[in-house]
């Protein structure tokens, strides 16, 4: 059935666009407003960010938190974004929800009251928000790109604003930003989903047509000259800039951006292909030369952002400290291959066309993602024709345009190098300006290897018939659910392993070998794999979780019985190769050299080493670094090849297929695989429960402090899993009450969500919480306070009610990706509680009761089991 699309304008002046869908039972609204920080005048820098929190924050006919709280009761999922030129609003809801949520989404937006109170409160926790930024090193290296690129302009400075102006916002003032800009003509709305078109549209026209008309202000929006563009000098003396950022960090990162033009810009597709061409993909250039082959960086890759006002193409690396100024020299060589001697070939090209394909089955597999897509278009002159003119544009590129744009954009004389490093290294910003310049003479001047690949696509949505379990062979169960009306088969293989298989010799044993399941056979190499995996728009990967690991496929239809082919091999015959192993050992050791950049992830970590006591859950699943450095190729090989045939498997697939023609197909890639059908057995089992109470206060040099608090929890077969679930909802979200009375009416924080984990040997369950140093006490004692009343009184009917429609409404929208479906399926399988838990997971949830939620709670919610971990600055401790 193919969608309805309707394009409107109401006689106010808002713009509709609706997508009937009727494949899921769910809708998308939105609402994008045409504002954001370029139209902020100084006085108001941050204001359209700090306005988008207030419009949650009660109107005339709904109270603070309503507004969250009914769309959670309801089962569905609401948030917002600001970027430089537009707001937007969106919220997913099941499809018999959808007019509630066109109600809440106008109300929110044309009747916010913007309380003096809230505002005052919303101001402290926009502040940590900041305080938040300022601490983390991405978006450090992310405001220093953008300062230098688009410096003089609007664009250079956070959207979100800075601390000083944030601090003196008045209600009065973020009224006036309101209702200068948040007006119909400036307004669109989409809706996308199952819904009756005509009835949408009357209740958009009924919700939306009333707001009152205005004229908008005179904007100061800035316009894209590509004649400056192209002849900005961004050093004095002509060549690139080097910055050098030092600080308290554990990993290096490396950023080189260029000024790009617009989106809509007739360079723009060119340049998206030249980014893919360099660092997208296995199969990339940047990852092959420079990660698997000269082995100068951990990860890497190529981007272009391209708003309205102008765009960045951007390079990102991590790598080692003593290898920074060699991966600066081969990231220009690079470029400069790709500008003089090396441009983007026919097979990669093919590979770019198979992968945006691809990536737009997948975006649309989710309704939200279709409202963003359209939301996107709807912006550029195209409007709804967009992805077909981009699609158009991309398929019919003659290579002279790829070169020119190339050319053009890509200049070493407007590079721009931003090192973020620690604050000891011995770099400096004249080393850094050598290694480009010696890395781009060097690509100049020399030919070098070309890439290459193919083309095609993968993805879409879930399906609802009965599903059948087929039994393959003995140790080998298949579940299958057809979808007659899908455009993509999907294949999760499952065994159980991973964390829990493990010790404190062994861990991130699993992830290493999942890292390397799907690279190479003993039939074909990886480069050849990786051509045929990536050149049809398919996947093929490992995976590795606590409790097990194995492979996802997917593909679409016609091309099953390659990706079944290649997946066959990649079960039964593997080969691990040297350079893939080596690639993917310095991303693992670059994750543990990072890890202790994150104050939350020390918290978090910390928390997870207590709770879980000497079980290997306690570790991260990548492992340490002395086990990480003790793997190579043969050893992993060979403990894979042992693991796999140990014990059971379970296969979980989605498709078009009949389930005769589906069991026919995955038993061909299975024949002779004999696994031991006997249930496999770990030693982690005696490890169960073996954690004791703890109290941790951690240094770290940022602007806050990040808390956790908590407890043991559940393992997966518990009876009282789904009441957990209850009461983290309970605790949680917008409507619940740590966001209610710790966020909303203490500002204490910008974050503070509860936490909840599961595994076959045991959980945890508690709250993590980010703010300021001098409120730290007051948080902890906060969460506690939330907690305990818990234990002393069950939740309010309203609390219990709203609690079980969210996870019921956000269970179903999980689901929407084929692939969700399948892991569900085969883990659920496997470890003994059936295929169908997911199914029947809703039911269960609507039996919990109050007196369920106190009794988990006093359960689990002991003081002599608490964990408290407390991370931040020197003055704490």
């Amino acid at each position: 059935m193919r969608a309805v699309l309707t394009h409107k304008f109401l006689k106010n002046g808002v713009e509709v666009v609706l997508k009937e869908n009727r494949f899921a039972q769910a809708t998308a609204v939105q609402c994008w407003v045409g504002v954001g920080s370029l139209d902020e005048l100084p006085e108001e820098r941050g204001m359209a960010h700090f306005l988008e929190h207030m419009l949650f924050k009660g109107t005339s006919r709904r109270k603070v938190g309503e507004i969250a709280a009914q769309v959670e009761a309801a089962g569905g999922e609401i948030n917002a974004y600001t970027t430089f030129d537009h707001t937007v609003y969106h919220l997913t809801l099941g499809s018999s929800q959808a007019t509630l949520g066109v109600d809440l989404l106008a109300d929110a937006i044309g009747d916010s009251t913007l309380d003096p109170g809230e505002t005052d409160r919303e101001r402290e926790v926009i502040l940590e928000e900041i305080r938040r930024g300022n601490d983390s090193p991405g978006a450090k290296v992310g405001r220093k790109i953008f300062s230098l690129c688009f410096a003089g302009t609007e664009a250079e400075r956070p959207i979100i604003g800075f601390e000083a102006g944030v601090a003196g916002f008045t209600r009065d003032a973020i009224n006036g930003f309101y209702k200068k800009w948040y007006r119909p003509r400036n307004m669109r709305v989409l809706a996308i989903g199952d819904f009756d078109s005509h009835e949408m549209l009357a209740e958009i026209e009924k919700r939306f047509g009333t707001f009152e008309d205005a004229p908008l202000p005179e904007r100061r929006y800035p316009h894209f000259d590509e004649e400056k563009a192209l002849v900005r000098k961004v050093s004095p003396d002509g060549g690139p800039l080097a910055i050098v950022m030092k600080g308290d960090f554990q990993q290096p990162r490396l950023e080189i951006a260029f000024i790009a033009p617009p989106a809509e810009h007739h360079d723009g597709p060119a340049l998206d292909l030249a980014a893919f061409a360099l660092g997208s993909g296995e199969m990339s250039r940047l990852n092959r030369r420079l990660r698997d082959g000269d082995g100068v960086v951990n990860s890497v890759g190529a981007s272009v952002y391209a708003p309205r006002f102008g765009g960045v193409f951007e390079l990102s690396a991590f790598t080692d400290e003593d290898s920074l100024l060699p991966a600066i020299t081969a990231l220009a060589r690079e470029i400069a291959r790709l500008r003089t001697t090396e441009g983007v070939t026919e097979g990669e090209l093919d590979r770019a066309k198979a992968s945006l394909k691809a990536d737009r089955i997948f975006r649309d597999e989710t309704v939200d993602g279709q409202a963003r897509s359209i939301g996107y278009g709807m912006r550029t002159p195209f409007k709804l024709q967009y992805d077909e003119v981009y699609d158009a544009l991309i398929a019919s590129i003659p290579e002279t345009a790829l070169e020119g744009a190339v050319h053009r954009w890509l200049d070493p004389a407007r590079a721009h190098i931003v090192l973020l490093v620690a604050e000891t290294s011995p770099l400096t910003e004249a080393a850094v300006r050598k290694a480009f310049d010696d890395g781009w003479k060097e690509g100049s001047g020399k030919a070098a290897r070309a890439a290459a690949t193919q083309s095609n696509a993968a993805a879409q949505r879930r399906d609802r018939e009965e599903a059948v379990v087929l039994r393959i062979a003995d140790g080998i169960n298949f579940v299958y659910r057809q979808n007659a009306s899908t455009q993509l088969f999907t294949l999760t293989a499952a065994t159980e392993g991973g964390l829990r298989a493990e010790d404190e010799k062994t861990v991130g044993l699993h992830y290493a070998m999942a890292g390397l399941l799907a690279t190479a056979s003993g039939r074909r190499n990886f480069e050849t794999m990786m051509g045929l995996i990536e050149g049809h728009g398919a996947v093929c990967e490992g995976f590795s979780g606590k409790d097990s690991y194995g492979f996802h496929v997917q593909a679409i239809p016609e091309h099953a019985h390659m990706i079944l082919d290649c997946f066959s091999e990649f079960l039964l015959d593997p080969v691990f190769p040297e350079e893939q192993w080596e690639s993917f050992q310095r991303e693992i050791q670059q994750a543990i050299a990072t890890q202790d950049d994150s104050p939350s992830g020390i918290a978090v970590r910390a928390f997870q080493r207590k709770v879980y006591g000497q079980h290997p859950y306690r570790f991260p699943l990548y492992g340490t670094a002395e086990t990480v450095n003790s793997y190579n190729p043969d050893n992993l090989l060979a403990a894979y090849c042992a693991s796999r045939d140990r014990g059971p498997w379970c296969f979980a697939g989605t498709g078009p297929f009949s389930p005769a023609e589906a069991q026919d197909r995955v038993a061909k890639a299975l024949e002779g695989f004999r696994p031991n059908g006997a249930p496999r057995k770990f030693a982690s089992e005696a490890l169960r429960g073996s954690s004791e109470s703890a109290r941790l206060t951690m240094t770290k040099d940022r602007e806050q402090s990040h808390l956790v608090y908590g407890f043991p929890g559940l393992d997966w077969g518990d009876p009282d899993r789904a009441a957990l679930d209850v009461l983290v909802n309970v605790l949680g979200g917008h409507g619940g009450r740590l966001f209610m009375q710790l966020r909303d009416k203490e500002s204490l924080a910008y974050s503070v969500s509860p936490i909840v984990a599961y595994g076959r040997h045991g959980g945890a369950v508690g709250a993590y919480m980010a703010c300021a140093p001098s409120k730290s006490e007051r948080a902890a004692q906060g969460i506690r306070d939330e907690m305990d009343k818990l234990c002393k009184a069950p939740p309010t009917t309203e609390e219990l009610e709203r609690a079980i429609a969210h996870i019921v409404g956000t269970h179903e929208l999980s689901l929407q990706r084929s692939d969700s479906q399948t892991s569900t399926m085969a883990l659920m399988q496997l470890y003994g509680y059936g295929w169908d838990d997911f199914l029947r997971y809703p039911e269960r949830i609507a039996t919990v009761t109050a007196g369920d939620v106190q009794r988990v709670a006093r359960r689990l919610f002991t003081p002599e089991r608490a964990i408290s971990v407390l991370v931040g600055p020197a003055e704490l401790v």
